[in-house]
Parts: structure tokens; sequence; C-alpha cells
């Protein structure tokens, strides 16, 4: 799946503190509902996950990650709003 960051801002452009931020919650939030992460990379304004979810709990985990996420960056840069696009999330089933 692919989520971008909102208004295609650069929220999530390299730094020690941004990459550890993303690199914890994005294994802590998919991990609390039981969606397994398989892989992830962080782009300056855009997200990739490989996940599996077996318990169609995908969409509450994101929303974890997004408030999470976002309270995380803000806090860390004085700033304030989400941290993902609303309803902007491309998913695609890998299969094989």
């Amino acid at each position: 799946m692919t989520t971008r960051a909102v208004h295609r801002l650069f929220r999530f452009a390299p730094s020690a503190g941004t990459n550890h931020l993303i690199r914890y919650l994005v294994a802590y939030a998919p991990g609390r509902y039981g969606v397994g992460l398989l892989r992830m990379t962080a782009q300056s304004n855009h997200m990739h996950l490989v996940v599996v979810d077996h318990h169609g709990a995908l969409p509450e985990a994101m929303h974890l990650l997004d408030t999470l996420l976002a309270r995380a960056l803000n806090a860390w840069r004085g700033d304030h709003g989400a941290a993902f696009e609303r309803d902007n999330v491309d998913m695609k089933e890998l299969v094989g």
C-alpha cells in the first residue's frame, strides 16, 4: 500500500529523529492490530508498506499510525495537523 503525506509536504524528510519515529510507529501500530508488516520504505512525502492483514484490521492500524505519527512529529517540530492525506491510500493485492 502507498499513502501520501498531507498536502504532499515533506513531512517524512529523513533525519535521525524522523527516521526513528517512523520506524518505531510503523512497527508498533500495525502490530497492535495483528497486521503483519513485511516491508516499509518512507520517502519524504509518502510511504510504501507491504502488509499482511488476515483480520481486516488495516483501517484501524492505519488510523492509529496516522494519529501517533502526527502527534509525535508535531510535538517534535512544534507543528500541528495530520500526517497523511485522508482517503489517499492506494492498495494492491500481491499474489504469488
